[in-house]
């Protein structure tokens, strides 16, 4: 087999990493530990700045491009690595030129984007994968097989602003993760959300809580914030017999697994003497609740995120996170910002409602930060459209 000739497009913060990888990957570097990668070769990269593009093709010794139109019959797949608002229109392009494609996450802004996107990749036979990096974590690793129908999962994901993906909010930044590990292990629809959301920064929520109820009773709360002091990466699961810990940014897994007396009602400390009690007591955690450490081999998440999707294309078979899988996460993503657009901080005594709905917008406040302040994310798109309707006509009368 040929080697598979691909370009990453879009050189920022996860680009250049993409890059030095794949250049990795072509020099054959990583093949002693993992032998079944196939043969690859990184042919170029992509930027519309055409000085970044050039300094990161310079350091792998690769052509640089500003336009994807410069690579149409040069490659056979793509990393797709640009902000979100792009992906739609660069990943329909690159699918039409017959190219394989691994877009980063999200898959893209929108639900019907998203299925636009995978239709279009099996009407072309293309595998296309998406950039769902946690779940080739190893603490998620060591325990995704154990998870047997999970009842209740509890995620939360913070950490500092970056400045990066401000194109989206935390809900498609952040939560996402957590939105597509947690359908990932739950074979069922989504039967209701519950959300609410502050923005702090811009146009878009940087603090978001939602509740998903599964048609099967399943329940996740989920929690994220790209303005908080604490950085903190985690999950805990509960299933009919255990429950588990997932630290991802320590990588390390915990499992809890209650006694067989305890899961049947067998074993009842109510019905125990106080001598009994205290004899319990002492073995508590010891005996009845075990807890057991997962350790799990170190690894490069994006390496293996990489050599999944290269697998996937010689293989003929789907990467880890399908762009089906990944646009399940983005139509739960938007439905919860449908929920926080509408949440009511007042009971609609003064129709408060939405991320927006807690600033203060008088002038002080936009005066202390020497910043404007931000028009709602949601304002409805018929505004919009009125008000360029109105200048056309204007414009039209002179």
């Amino acid at each position: 087999m040929n080697p598979i000739r691909i370009a990453v497009v879009g050189t920022g913060h996860l680009g250049k990493f993409h890059a030095k990888i794949l250049s990795e990957l072509t020099q054959g570097q990583g093949r002693t530990e993992t032998p079944n990668i196939p043969a690859v070769e990184l042919v170029g990269v992509v930027d519309a700045h055409q000085e970044t593009a050039q300094r990161i093709a310079e350091q792998y010794n690769v052509p640089a491009y500003s336009s994807i139109q410069a690579l149409e019959g040069k490659i056979d797949a793509a990393v797709l690595a640009v902000p979100t608002t792009y992906h739609y229109d660069l990943g329909c392009e690159l699918l039409r030129q017959g190219v394989h494609l691994l877009v980063e996450k999200p898959l893209t802004a929108t639900a019907e984007q998203a299925d636009q996107l995978v239709s279009l990749a099996k009407e072309k036979g293309l595998t296309l994968g998406v950039g769902h990096v946690e779940q080739f974590n190893p603490a998620w690793e060591g325990l995704r097989t154990e998870l047997e129908s999970p009842q209740y999962f509890e995620a939360s994901r913070f950490s500092g602003y970056t400045f990066r993906s401000t194109d989206i909010g935390v809900v498609f930044d952040l939560m996402i993760h957590d939105l597509q590990l947690i359908l990932s292990q739950v074979n069922q629809p989504v039967a209701q959300v519950d959300a609410m959301g502050i923005s702090l920064f811009g146009e878009h929520e940087d603090i978001a809580n939602a509740r998903l109820t599964f048609a099967d009773g399943c329940v996740a709360t989920v929690s994220a914030s790209r303005a908080s002091y604490e950085t903190k990466r985690a999950m805990h699961i509960w299933t009919p017999k255990q429950f588990a810990k997932v630290d991802f940014a320590a990588r390390e897994t915990t499992i809890v697994r209650p006694h067989p007396s305890m899961i049947s009602r067998a074993f009842s400390l109510d019905s125990l003497t106080p001598e009994q009690k205290q004899a319990a007591k002492e073995k508590l955690f010891e005996g009845l609740l075990a807890k057991e450490q997962i350790q799990a081999e170190p690894c490069d998440q994006l390496t293996e995120e990489l050599v999944d999707f290269l697998q996937a294309i010689a293989e003929k078979r789907d990467p880890r996170t399908s762009g089906e899988d990944a646009a399940k996460a983005v139509e739960v993503a938007e439905w919860i910002l449908e929920s926080i657009e509408s949440h009511r901080w007042d009971a609609g005594a003064k129709s408060l409602h939405g991320p927006m709905a807690t600033w203060d917008t008088t002038p002080v406040v936009a005066e202390t930060f020497r910043m404007p302040v931000p028009e709602p994310h949601f304002k409805r798109h018929a505004e919009t459209q009125s008000v360029k309707q109105s200048t056309a006509q204007e414009e039209s009368k002179e």
